[in-house]
């Protein structure tokens, strides 16, 4: 995916979680990644992946978090 900064600049570091549900509403997997203030030019491309141990997907949730 990509992530972009609707100012075109972030103030400070964060993480973008992930958060894999199954068909009862039970969070099966989680993940991760962070993007630092300094480095970030606005725009970034990311992959995020995690191990899930059921075949039973019903929903996935992205979620951005401070540092």
């Amino acid at each position: 995916g990509e992530v972009h900064a609707r100012d075109g600049d972030v103030d400070a570091d964060f993480q973008l979680c992930l958060a894999v549900y199954d068909s009862k509403g039970r969070m099966v997997a989680e993940g991760s990644e962070s993007f630092y203030a300094e480095s970030f030019l606005g725009l970034e491309n990311f992959s995020l992946s995690a191990y899930v141990p059921v075949a039973d997907i019903s929903k996935l949730r992205i979620i951005p978090k401070r540092s």
